[in-house]
């Protein structure tokens, strides 16, 4: 299984640390492709140098989709899994996913429920229900099939994703596996997060 984790000017550790605490896949190979920009990160470099299975890709192409693109170009795995760098996934998220995968022989599993985290104000919502992109694993040649994502920085997992048949997907109801931090430098603004929060349930906090 290859995870593709794009590094812009975001939080690494969440999903790197996150992946190297990844339990249940002892009979998988899983590799982590990290793609970066220009600029040196010199702990995330240094931290890539001493974790097996990490691979650092310097982007070429200007968006995130060509980001993902960049590392997809390159995986190993017959399983893609999304990996954002500044989200929080459990330690068997990639082993429940791909069990659920090949159990149901559907060919991408998303989660339908996420959990929702204001890391400023350590405030949590559940929710509501919806295919989340950022937890898509799918077959690597079904990805490849749509030509991987578009050259978009933003929604281009989204583009993705609706390209994908219902009937191929298996819809997993654990908002345990994957927690989305809000902490102010995201991809989206607050006001995206806000309607996110709005259409989910509070929750106490973890």
């Amino acid at each position: 299984m290859s995870c593709i984790m794009p590094v812009g000017n975001t939080e690494w550790r969440p999903g790197f640390y996150t992946f190297l605490d990844q339990v249940g896949l002892d009979a998988l190979e899983v590799e982590l492709i990290v793609v970066t920009e220009e600029h040196d990160d010199y702990e995330l470099t240094s931290a890539l140098k001493d974790a097996p299975n990490c691979h650092n890709v310097r982007q070429v192409g200007p968006t995130l989709g060509d980001a993902r693109n960049e590392a997809l170009a390159l995986a190993r795995g017959e399983y893609i899994a999304m990996w954002d760098a500044d989200d929080h996934h459990a330690s068997t998220r990639l082993a429940d996913q791909l069990d659920a995968l090949e159990s149901s022989k559907q060919k991408a599993c998303f989660l339908e429920r996420i959990v929702l985290n204001d890391v400023q104000a350590d405030l949590f919502w559940t929710s509501h229900r919806y295919p989340w992109e950022c937890t898509m694993v799918a077959r690597a040649d079904y990805v490849r099939s749509f030509g991987g994502w578009p050259s978009l920085d933003k929604g281009e997992d989204t583009v993705l994703m609706r390209k994908m048949l219902r009937t191929d997907m298996v819809m997993m109801d654990r908002s345990d596996l994957y927690t989305y931090r809000y902490h102010r430098k995201n991809t989206w603004n607050r006001d995206h997060f806000d309607i996110l929060c709005g259409l989910g349930e509070p929750k106490a906090r973890c």
